[in-house]
């Protein structure tokens, strides 16, 4: 028998392959033009290097007209080389907008694969627009070896089909959590913007100038949601989120046995003791009104974030992203998260930051994407509909083993399979462990400083060998 295939797979299969090669195209011709304004800039750098030593040794005359000379080669030089940057910058909006389709061709693909899950994240719309470059992420059934092949590495991934959260999914919605929490005090957070950047007041021991981004409420789960109605109807762009750890709410006997319903046993028995982790530290429940965004930041801990009704888009920036993120210093309260506005970046307090360099994905009900420690993660509720979903927050193997030594109880285990630590994890942790201690010794004026009095002029000259 002939199976018939039909039109839209060959119209999918064709426009994948094209926006693939017209994305390749596109990042060949902006690292040809990268390459070309490199070798002008170094020019530019000779010429300017040239003028200093000429005017420094004083010409006379000739010497003036010949650095006027050099001046104007100078000037020709930094145009085209400014040129190049137009160039560069066209090019790499360019390149965004392929990648855009590309991604969004292959999140249809995931549709049409899973049609009966992801039939109804096609209508799914967010707020955010953004400039940076982002790549589809990769979606795996929780059964497939190239899952734990990600997290062994480090690498986040969307985990399908692994029903961890089954008994919640679809169910945990605004008139059952009410229910089900009525009459605990819980804490809400109202931003006067749909903004909720973490912040922690016990960081705050260099006297940083700061005040809260948004208002933290204590009240039942009831007033939550009647706090969301009344925002709604005013509809001034305030958003309200609820956050709450699951041990430290009083779960009914219907909560507490949707949650003994979890898929433990897939953490338990194969996630956790393949990747070495420690201890399940918290389990966060939120809840978020339509619109919501928490700001780019990073956490110490292995993350398994479970969406449990609603959509969520998750763009996630690799460790060493950390230069385009700019980071708060480490003893503000907004540690750990970056400085950059993305729904308003101010490009020239933060120039690198069209640099960044993103993976995305929309989480469905269902989904679990793996967020590995220390990378940076820029979450968004859709704009129509309110949210909920629930973090597993491990503690991480390296840790694990770090505290184990500490207290001599460490054993090596040689079969054991082991997650690694990737060495951009590693660099990132290092360079907040220098500032933290740059930090405790001065005061946080002196901080560049002391810094730069590390680095100036001392390894400009040096030659290194080899990269280990």
């Amino acid at each position: 028998a002939m199976w018939i295939i039909p039109t839209w797979f060959w119209t999918l299969a064709f426009v994948s392959t094209c926006t693939r090669a017209d994305a390749d195209r596109q990042s060949d011709e902006i690292s040809r033009l990268l390459e070309e304004r490199e070798f002008l800039q170094k020019q530019v750098q000779s010429l300017q290097e040239e003028v200093s030593i000429r005017t420094s040794r004083k010409y006379g005359n000739d010497g003036d007209n010949s650095c006027s000379y050099i001046e104007k080669q100078v000037k020709s030089l930094q145009t085209a080389a400014d040129d190049k940057e137009r160039e560069i910058t066209s090019l790499n909006e360019q390149l965004r907008d392929v990648k855009q389709s590309f991604a969004q061709i292959q999140t249809t693909g995931c549709a049409l694969n899973d049609a009966e899950r992801y039939s109804n994240s096609s209508h799914v719309t967010f707020k955010g627009k953004y400039g940076f470059l982002v790549e589809p992420m990769e979606r795996k059934r929780y059964d497939d070896p190239e899952t734990m092949e990600h997290l062994l590495h480090g690498k986040p991934v969307v985990i399908t089909n692994s029903e961890l959260t089954r008994s919640a999914v679809m169910k945990w919605d605004l008139d059952y959590l009410g229910k089900q929490l009525d009459g605990q005090n819980v804490r809400m957070f109202v931003s006067p913007n749909r903004q909720f950047r973490y912040h922690s007041n016990l960081n705050n021991t260099r006297y940083y100038k700061w005040t809260s981004p948004y208002e933290t409420r204590t009240g039942t789960f009831r007033s939550f949601v009647e706090t969301v109605h009344e925002l709604d109807k005013a509809d001034n762009g305030s958003r309200a989120y609820f956050q709450f750890l699951l041990n430290d709410l009083n779960l009914t006997k219907e909560l507490d046995d949707d949650v003994a319903s979890f898929h433990w046993n897939w953490l338990y028995n194969t996630v956790v003791p393949d990747m070495g982790w420690g201890d399940l530290k918290h389990n966060l429940l939120l809840v978020g009104m339509r619109d919501v965004a928490t700001p780019v930041h990073y956490d110490g801990m292995e993350n398994l974030f479970a969406m449990i009704s609603g959509h969520k888009r998750c763009i996630l920036f690799n460790p060493s992203q950390y230069r385009s993120l700019y980071p708060f210093p480490a003893h503000h309260p907004h540690d750990r998260q970056s400085q950059v506005d993305f729904d308003n970046p101010s490009f020239d307090m933060f120039p690198r930051f069209h640099e960044a360099h993103g993976f995305e994905t929309i989480l469905a009900p269902g989904d679990v994407l793996y967020i590995p420690s220390h990378w940076w993660h820029y979450i968004e509720s859709e704009e129509n509909s309110m949210t909920v979903s629930l973090n597993f927050w491990f503690e991480p193997a390296w840790q694990k083993e770090s505290q184990s030594k500490h207290k001599g109880e460490y054993e090596e285990d040689e079969e054991a399979v082991k997650a690694e630590t990737p060495s951009e994890v590693e660099e990132l942790i290092l360079k907040r462990d220098i500032e933290l201690m740059i930090a405790e010794a001065a005061h946080p004026s002196r901080i560049a400083d002391v810094l730069r009095e590390i680095l100036d002029k001392r390894y400009d000259f040096l030659e290194v060998v080899g990269n280990n």
